[in-house]
């Protein structure tokens, strides 16, 4: 539950900083696709990544061997995870890599043809997605095709969202609040040290159906009443005093 924070005849009690702009680390945009499959990335892949497997929305073009007559692009995998290619009908392919499909559409594709080679390149990945909703500039739901960190996510969702208190513009997310799941586990990630103090030891690589939420700061506010020229209730800033929470009620 969030604190509020409240000034009686001029008690000023302790509350919650908030971020740093994430816009500041905004890396350039990288090319999508094959990216998954990049061994030149500087960590270990995840196990997702060592083993990507295919889902409903994914795309791919698909070929027989030398029979370049039977080749078909951009074939989609079906809501039901299913595909279908020449005579393989409603092939199952939600769950398989790109070689275990070839397997399977080989097997089936025997029935009709002699020792057939299934060739399957990935067009688009559609499958794999996060989600990052709260107190970002744009919510929702977001492909995860090709390795993102925490801070590329919240570059590419436009950063955290922002307002005007005195001129100046504040972040309107509450990162001490904010919070991650993973697999219907939160996990340890501390905001605060990676966006106000550049922890990248909490730079975490998002994995998919990960759920990033960053909570409002909105209910962080102080509130003046009692002997003073004014009273009401004034958003709170990281160097809020006494003084300057009296004079903006006024």
């Amino acid at each position: 539950m969030k604190m509020m924070k409240l000034i009686f005849a001029g008690c000023l009690l302790a509350s919650a900083p908030l971020s740093l702009r994430a816009q500041d680390a905004n890396p350039p945009a990288a090319p999508v696709t094959n990216q998954l499959f990049s061994t030149a990335a500087t960590s270990p892949r995840a196990e997702w990544q060592r083993r990507l497997t295919l889902g409903p929305g994914d795309v791919l073009n698909i070929s027989l061997y030398e029979k370049p007559d039977s080749a078909k692009t951009d074939v989609p995998i079906g809501p039901d995870g299913r595909i279908t290619f020449l005579q393989a009908e409603d092939v199952v392919a939600t769950g398989l890599t790109i070689d275990e499909l070839r397997e399977a559409l080989d097997q089936k594709l025997g029935e009709f043809y002699g020792s057939p080679r299934t060739i399957i390149t990935p067009a688009t990945y559609r499958s794999k997605k996060y989600y990052l909703l709260g107190s970002v500039t744009r919510k929702g739901v977001y492909p995860l095709n090709r390795p993102t960190t925490m801070i590329e996510a919240i570059a590419q969702a436009g950063g955290l969202e922002t307002g005007m208190f005195e001129q100046n513009t504040v972040e309107l997310a509450d990162l001490s609040h904010s919070f991650m799941i993973r697999n219907g586990k939160r996990l340890a990630v501390d905001f605060e040290q990676l966006f106000q103090r550049g922890d990248l030891s909490q730079n975490i690589a998002l994995e998919p159906d990960d759920y990033v939420f960053f909570a409002s700061a909105a209910a962080n506010q102080i509130f003046v009443v009692g002997a003073v020229g004014g009273t009401g209730v004034v958003p709170y800033t990281p160097n809020a005093s006494l003084i300057s929470a009296i004079m903006s009620s006024v």
